[in-house]
């Protein structure tokens, strides 16, 4: 028996508590009650001054304008409802905790493909941990470098570590025979390029004392940020594990466990196998195995994750658990992982939801979390672009820039204040918040293009592969 510890100091490791990010809900919804105000006064304002317009240049005006108002609002709105959500969600995962608790066994599963210059470090992080039984299974999926040698010197040094060699046959593959062979009641997964923080799993076991939660979500970081593009990724990944995360674990439906880090209950793993998966662990194809990873989408994290929920398990987050990941350095490699990121995930909830409509006791809730999803993944980064569209054309249109640039600016200021929310929530380096103004203005853009790219792509059903 041993004793959770309280989980307030969980981000510092100097040990000190965490700085709630309160004081960003009120100035966020401050400023969308200002940008609400301040919208009305020149939308008035504008009617002034497209009066001497006339034809076509008129009601383009009317029609720029009133959508630009609209999409205003709409953005405040969104922005306070999410903080809102989030801040109870990171209230609850700070809310201290001490009472005494029985340490399952836990499988580790580190898949690797071509991984010899990092597989070492991530070793080394995942038996640095402070966790008292757990053992890893590393398994090579067919790679063409030193990533079985080094990996086999772990095991020859330490018990806890094993290494299985399979022909390649994809990430899925690799997690399911890496299941098959593991005996631990909860399996972490972990990326062979990320490393560990060495409380992150007594922070995420915790969690599964209640056994309506099948799945524990980390917090993902760019460990790497020695270029811009990186450093605009780590403020990204901030974002993506602040204000969306939190809020979706405030209602126990989180989305995405990350493959970086994320532990999911044995049982669940068996029973999502047992209702969808093939009867036999191997198929005929060479480097196949099946389980309960499935190799038909390219988000296996999200696909795994989104059955879990069908099967009405909790799935939470807890940012105090740290997986650092290695993040592209270029652009051109983080629009092609992007690219296929929003692919996969499309593909995993068409198939969720056909799976929803087959499954006779399936959540009724969970349509209302799949159209949140969407909306999040491809309307509102096609709500981004049509803003920015409508901003250059009212410049256009009007000829002047001054009656703009307020709401502009009043926009940008709620976004920097939704990132310091993230930040501040997830214990991120505040000095990221300055790279706000490049994040919304070219890189977010930049993505939100290759986003709309990759939903037509999706659509058009365009045969892809990985890069």
């Amino acid at each position: 028996m041993d004793r959770i510890a309280d989980r307030s100091d969980r981000f510092d490791r100097r040990g000190r508590r965490p700085r709630s990010p309160a004081l960003f809900l009120v100035t966020g919804t401050f400023g969308a009650l200002v940008l609400v105000t301040a919208q009305l006064y020149y939308f008035v304002k504008l009617q002034s001054v497209i009066a001497g317009l006339s034809g076509a240049g008129f009601w383009l005006s009317v029609a720029f304008g009133t959508s630009f108002l609209i999409f205003c609002w709409i953005a405040a709105v969104r922005y306070v409802l999410m903080m809102l959500c989030a801040y109870f969600g990171w209230a609850g995962s700070v809310r201290p905790v001490s009472r005494p608790i029985r340490w399952p066994r836990v499988s580790v599963l580190v898949p690797a493909y071509n991984e010899a210059g990092r597989i070492a470090a991530t070793l080394r992080s995942i038996l640095s941990l402070d966790y008292p039984d757990f053992q890893v299974l590393v398994v090579d999926d067919g790679s063409e470098d030193e990533t079985l040698d080094a990996a086999a010197e772990f095991a020859r040094r330490d018990g806890r570590v094993r290494v299985l060699r399979k022909p390649n046959g994809g990430k899925s593959s690799a997690l399911n025979l890496g299941f098959h062979e593991s005996s631990g009641d909860l399996v972490f997964c972990v990326d062979a390029d990320s490393q560990l923080e060495p409380s992150s799993l007594r922070r995420l076991v915790p969690l599964f004392e209640d056994p309506r939660v099948g799945a524990v979500a980390g917090q993902v970081r760019v460990r790497n940020r020695g270029t811009l593009v990186s450093k605009l990724q780590a403020l990204e990944y901030a974002l993506m594990n602040g204000m969306p995360r939190l809020a979706q674990s405030n209602f126990a439906q989180v989305l995405i466990a990350p493959g970086p880090i994320a532990v999911f209950r044995r049982s669940l793993l068996e029973e999502i196998w047992k209702r969808w998966g093939s009867a036999e662990p191997h198929s005929g194809r060479a480097g196949a195995v099946a389980g309960p990873w499935e190799s038909d989408t390219f988000a296996e994290d999200c696909d795994v994750t989104l059955n879990a929920l069908l099967l009405r398990y909790r799935v939470v987050f807890q940012p105090a658990a740290i997986s650092f990941t290695t993040s592209p350095a270029g652009l051109f490699p983080l629009l092609n992982q992007r690219y296929r990121w929003i692919r996969g995930n499309l593909q995993a909830i068409k198939k969720c939801w056909r799976r929803w409509h087959d499954l006779p006791s399936a959540p009724g809730a969970l349509p209302l979390w799949l159209s949140l999803f969407i909306v999040e993944t491809v309307v509102w980064p096609a709500v981004n672009i049509y803003g920015l569209v409508l901003f250059v054309a009212l410049v256009a249109t009007l000829g002047q820039i001054g009656n703009l640039w307020p709401w502009y600016l009043i926009l940008l200021g709620i976004e920097v204040n939704a990132a310091a929310f993230s930040i501040r929530a997830v214990g991120e380096k505040a000095v990221l918040i300055v790279l706000m103004p490049i994040f919304r203005s070219v890189y977010g853009v930049i993505l939100d293009v290759n986003t709309l790219c990759a939903v037509c792509a999706e659509l058009m059903r365009q045969r892809m592969r990985w890069a």
